[in-house]
Order: C-alpha cells, then sequence, then structure tokens
C-alpha cells in the first residue's frame, strides 16, 4: 500500500506542477519546490510507514511543507 501512496503522489505532484518544479524519484518523491527548498516523501524499506522530510532557509517553511505533504497523502488514503 505504501509503495502505491507514494507512486500517486508522484503522479498528482506532476500532474500539478507543470514542470514549475524539478521531482526526483530515486528514493521515493523529492519534491523540489525552489533551490533551497525541498519535500522528500519516501516508504520505509522495514516498516509500515510512509516517511516526509523536507528543507528551507527557514524552519517554520519546512514544517508547513511537510503538513502539506502528510495533508496530500492523507487524502490519497481516503481520510
Amino acid at each position: 500500500l505504501k509503495n502505491i501512496i507514494i507512486k500517486k503522489l508522484t503522479e498528482e505532484v506532476k500532474n500539478s506542477m507543470k514542470n514549475k518544479s524539478k521531482i526526483e524519484v530515486i528514493d521515493g518523491v523529492k519534491i523540489w519546490l525552489n533551490k533551497d527548498t525541498w519535500v522528500l516523501v519516501r516508504a520505509s524499506g522495514t516498516e509500515p510507514l510512509i516517511r516526509i522530510y523536507g528543507e528551507a532557509k527557514e524552519l517554520e517553511e519546512a514544517k508547513n511543507n511537510a503538513i502539506k505533504y502528510k495533508k496530500k497523502i492523507a487524502s490519497l488514503l481516503g481520510g
């Protein structure tokens, strides 16, 4: 299930970004929101978890981006 969610999230992001951001799909999906800001959503290889990592110049921005993608994942799960 977690890999299906990552695949759906990747498709959704690709469709919504319309080439505005760089997307890497090597180890989950890493979305570059700008040159200094990214979010990585990846499925754990050993646990039934999806982890969200992020980086931004400001801590609050990184937190907000993580929350945004957590909500996207919840939506894909139907909740």
